[in-house]
């Protein structure tokens, strides 16, 4: 009797666990459905100049207006841009280094000519933002194309891209291409060419394992319309049209070695929210530059109630007899701006990021412009070609 229960709880078991695949896999399904329905709102329609189908792990090499060049091992996942094809990423500005650790986009700026900068988000939308890669920053530096298998998209990696804002510099909202630039398959490693008539692209729809297609087509403006399933259907073929630019794929090498020694980023003390708050044991400031949220201001001393969970918080005095009340520390902007809103939903609804340096208050615009500027370790940077 036993025995007979026993195997019709496993075979339960195995029913639920199919069951709860079958969910899952339904579920994703659905969901690529639903994005490809809403996706069909914006195709482009552009002129394809050039395919191509080459070996996957090659792709990157036929991308030569771009200069490819390998990178050491502590730098990267040690891919191109970030894939699982091979050690390389690209090098469109000499002072900026993108490229993926993690499933992160980092990025690294070169600092008085030998030294690079601690590698951090390149805006606060990919603070940990997973399963990105392929970096790629246009010659002009004015957008930044990336893949996504985490994002919105049609499944696999969809290609995205972030323009930079003229005024402040900072990378706006990832934007999906839509079709027929993204499909169900892979799409990643776009790049414009330096003279702006081209946008190339590798995908691997419609090839065998192994090999992806690499499309040429004219520059797009991503001017972007409805269409219907037939007609998207067409598109992603991406047939070559007829038209009278022309553009012929040759393969390229790597450009040589890059080894570099990042400078090591200061460590954040943080914050933690639980069932009771504290003070900081020491009010005194670390040296160097230093954000904090602002929870409020009072004319007396707080109470650790009055903390609402909230640690570390420290006590500056001010205007006379008066108390500024500032949590956590952080050596980023980046990093007090993704803590602010947790402090927000703790019970303080008015808190603000404010900075320090060495001790000293400055505005938080002035602390932008210095962290942008700071090393903590200078190394040198040997490129061997």
């Amino acid at each position: 009797m036993k025995k007979l229960i026993f195997t019709a709880f496993l075979v339960l078991s195995a029913s639920f666990c199919l069951s709860a695949q079958s969910d899952s896999a339904s579920l994703a399904a659905k969901v690529k459905a639903e994005n490809a329905e809403v996706l069909r709102q914006f195709v482009a329609h552009p002129v394809v100049i050039a395919k191509k189908t080459v070996p996957r792990n090659e792709a990157y090499l036929y991308f030569n207006h771009l200069d490819w060049m390998r990178l050491s091992d502590s730098a990267s996942d040690g891919a191109a841009g970030g894939g699982a094809d091979t050690p390389v990423v690209p090098v469109a500005d000499p002072a900026e280094l993108y490229f993926t650790r993690n499933g992160d986009i980092l990025l690294s700026s070169m600092v008085e000519g030998s030294s690079w900068s601690a590698p951090q988000a390149p805006s606060d939308f990919f603070i940990n933002a997973g399963e990105e890669a392929y970096p790629i920053v246009t010659y002009n530096g004015r957008s930044l194309y990336f893949s996504s298998r985490s994002l919105y998209g049609l499944g696999g990696y969809d290609i995205y891209r972030c323009d930079r804002d003229p005024q402040t510099g900072e990378l706006g909202t990832p934007q999906n291409l839509g079709y027929p630039f993204n499909s169900g398959a892979d799409d990643f490693l776009c790049s414009e060419t330096p003279d702006g008539k081209f946008i190339m692209f590798a995908s691997s729809r419609d090839c065998p394992a192994g090999q992806v297609n690499l499309y040429v087509v004219g520059y797009e403006n991503f001017t972007r319309r409805y269409a219907s399933e037939s007609e998207v259907s067409s598109l992603l073929k991406l047939n070559p049209g007829n038209s009278s630019e022309k553009y012929s794929f040759a393969k390229g090498s790597i450009a040589g070695d890059l080894s570099v020694a990042f400078a090591e980023a200061e460590p954040s003390y943080g914050l933690s929210i639980g069932d009771e708050g504290s003070f900081a044991e020491d009010n005194e400031l670390p040296d160097g530059l230093v954000y904090q949220i602002q929870i409020f201001v009072l004319s007396k001393a707080a109470t650790v109630k009055q903390l609402k969970g909230v640690s570390p918080v420290y006590d500056h005095k001010v205007s006379g007899s008066k108390h500024l009340y500032a949590a956590g520390l952080f050596r980023t902007y980046a990093e007090a701006k993704a803590a602010l809103p947790k402090v927000k939903n703790a019970g303080f609804p008015n808190a603000l990021i404010i900075a320090y340096r060495d001790g000293k208050s400055l505005s938080v615009n002035r602390a932008r412009q210095l962290e942008s500027q700071i090393t903590v370790l200078k190394e040198e940077v040997h490129i061997v070609k």
